[in-house]
C-alpha cells in the first residue's frame, strides 16, 4: 500500500463531518441499527432527509474473529462501515471519482475498476437502480426471500448481470445478499 494512496483517503468521520456541515443535508439523519450480533455483526445505516424519507441505506458485516480490533469493538467498526456505505449511497463522495467505502482494499479494487471504465459504468447502474437494490436487501434482511426475488426479476438480465458483482470487487450485494438470491431463485447472473 502507497502512501500517496492512503494519504488521498478519508475517513468516515472526516466525510460525515463534510456531509452534515454541507447546507445542502441540513436537517438529514443517520440512523443505525443493529441487525445481527454473534460470531458476525451485521449492521444497517439510514440516511433520511429533512423530511423524513431515506435518501440512502449502507450494510456492513464484520467477523469478530477476524481481526483484534473486532474482538472488541466490532459493533462499533461494522456501524462506522454502515455509515460510509450509507454516505456513498447519497453521492457523496468528496474524493474525485474516488468512492470513500469502508475499507481500503475496496478503495484499491475500485482504483482498478476506474481505470478500464467499468467502475463508472457500475455506479451509475447501481444509481439507476438503487430503489430496487434497497428493496432487495431490505426484504432479504427480513426473511422474506420471496418479495426479494421478485423485485430482483423486475430487472431486465443485463441490469442484472452488472449489477452481480462480487463483494470483493465493490458490488453492492453482500455474499449472503447473493447467497440467497442464487440459493433461493434460478442463478441471477
Amino acid at each position: 500500500m502507497s502512501k500517496t494512496f492512503t494519504a488521498d483517503y478519508n475517513t468516515v468521520g472526516q466525510r460525515m463531518a463534510g456531509f452534515f456541515a454541507s447546507a445542502a443535508h441540513d436537517g438529514w439523519t443517520i440512523e443505525s441499527e443493529l441487525l445481527s450480533d454473534g460470531p458476525s455483526v451485521l449492521m444497517k445505516a439510514v440516511i433520511k432527509d429533512a423530511e423524513g424519507r431515506i435518501r440512502g441505506t449502507g450494510h456492513a458485516e464484520e467477523k469478530r474473529d477476524s481481526s483484534f480490533v473486532n474482538k472488541t469493538s466490532a459493533i462499533e467498526n461494522c456501524e462506522t462501515s454502515a455509515w460510509g456505505r450509507a454516505l456513498a449511497a447519497v453521492g457523496f463522495l468528496p474524493k474525485d471519482e474516488v468512492p470513500q467505502v469502508a475499507t481500503i482494499d475496496e478503495i484499491k479494487n475500485a482504483i482498478t475498476q476506474q481505470v478500464s471504465g467499468e467502475f463508472v459504468e457500475y455506479q451509475a447502474c447501481v444509481k439507476d437502480h438503487f430503489d430496487v437494490i434497497e428493496t432487495v436487501k431490505r426484504e432479504i434482511a427480513n426473511d422474506d426471500v420471496e418479495a426479494a426475488l421478485a423485485a430482483w426479476r423486475d430487472l431486465d438480465e443485463d441490469t442484472m448481470k452488472m449489477l452481480w458483482k462480487a463483494p470483493t470487487k465493490g458490488g453492492i450485494f453482500t455474499i449472503a445478499e447473493r447467497e440467497a438470491l442464487k440459493t433461493n431463485g434460478r442463478k441471477a447472473a
